[in-house]
């Protein structure tokens, strides 16, 4: 078939407009009728879930834009129609999970660059601006938990362990940087 983009792009935006515009109904029914009664959350959190691998599929392969923004904005629609179903049933459980796992996932993708520093014996290839605006980043967070009614440790956890994490590279990094200036 031959390639003609316009095409491309006019189905995408209508099949993106199709696809994201599928939830909005039921995100609406939930509010409105203030109940999920009927609608299984695993639905809804999978889809949200598979959104987030297709949307990186779509960017790495460089789909049309409207192929690449549809998973977020369906992903944005299932994780809402998600949380209308968690809120509305009274489990706390669902949310506190996506808490820890979001904390767990944080330290986790951390090990390998930890690695990379061990096997190199230092730190190279990470921008310090990266990692200080990271680190600040963090630290405004836990600063904007203590004022709200309730500290919040669940998300204060995620916020922490960058911060926490990342304070090392930071050593490891200044260190090199001072050596490899005093050994010039």
């Amino acid at each position: 078939m031959p390639v003609n983009e316009v095409a491309e792009n006019i189905l995408a935006t209508i099949g993106t407009v199709l696809w994201t515009a599928q939830l909005v109904p039921q995100v609406v029914k939930s509010f409105r009728e203030k109940s999920t009664e009927g609608l299984s959350p695993w639905l809804m959190f999978i889809w949200a879930l598979s959104a987030w691998f297709l949307g990186v599929y779509a960017i790495v392969q460089n789909i049309s834009i409207p192929i690449i923004l549809q998973p977020q904005l369906f992903g944005a629609l299932a994780a809402l129609s998600w949380i209308q179903r968690t809120d509305r049933a009274g489990d706390e459980w669902p949310t506190r999970v996506m808490g820890i796992m979001s904390a767990l996932l944080i330290a986790l993708g951390l090990v390998p660059q930890y690695w990379e520093i061990w096997k190199r014996k230092e730190v190279v290839g990470i921008s310090m601006l990266f990692m200080g605006v990271d680190m600040l980043g963090g630290v405004f967070s836990v600063l904007s938990l203590v004022f709200q009614a309730q500290f919040d440790a669940v998300a204060a956890v995620s916020y922490i362990l960058v911060v926490v994490c990342l304070l090392p590279w930071i050593d490891l990094a200044a260190s090199d940087a001072s050596l490899r200036y005093l050994m010039a």
